[in-house]
């Protein structure tokens, strides 16, 4: 989101009159890209981006009104509980992208084949849960396999099975005080 916001402005550049200077000055005063932030920035940016969102429609056009600028009416929220942008990703929410992209097929009528694929999922989850207690150990391996069969991006690798990285590696020496802070910080041998 920050970098969307930030990458964003500098679309505005050639559109710098009359509205458009309002509202770049606006999104301005809503800066919450920075590394430290107050609660009564939090307080201004939330105003500031909440009229901002209410007002899109009309300065760029339907065409224009995507899931992004919906985002922005929660940066407060996500500032209020995280902290920084900066110190947070989103990044783990993606993944659910590729679940969502099996929830349709075809271009019409997407959003309510995603609502019914997912509330038929939920429903055969819960009634497993509820009905296969005592089914063969198999059987349930084979159902969980299928309920959470995953495509994996081809670019990462599962180092334990709560930590996956991703992208290509980039080999890089690091020097020994980074490695005594690492060992410090998490209590682990790098």
């Amino acid at each position: 989101m920050r970098e969307w916001t930030l990458i964003n402005d500098v679309d505005h550049l050639g559109k710098r009159n009359g509205v458009y200077e309002k509202w770049w000055f606006c999104r301005r005063r809503s800066n919450v890209a920075t590394e430290k932030i107050q609660m009564v920035d939090i307080d201004n940016a939330e105003k500031a981006l909440k009229k901002f969102v209410m007002e899109f429609e009309k300065l760029y056009g339907k065409d224009m009104m995507t899931f992004n600028v919906h985002l922005m009416t929660h940066i407060s929220a996500s500032l209020r509980n995280w902290g920084p942008l900066w110190a947070s990703s989103t990044f783990s929410f993606e993944s659910f992208n590729c679940t969502l992209l099996r929830f349709f097929h075809g271009t019409t009528h997407v959003q309510q084949q995603i609502v019914k694929r997912f509330l038929k999922w939920r429903d055969i989850t819960n009634k497993a849960d509820k009905y296969m207690n005592n089914a063969k150990d198999s059987v349930k391996k084979l159902f969980y396999a299928l309920q959470n069969s995953k495509q994996e991006t081809a670019k990462s690798a599962h180092l334990s099975e709560n930590v996956r990285v991703f992208g290509n590696p980039h080999p890089v020496k690091i020097p020994v005080r980074h490695m005594l802070a690492i060992e410090d910080l998490f209590g682990v041998r790098v």
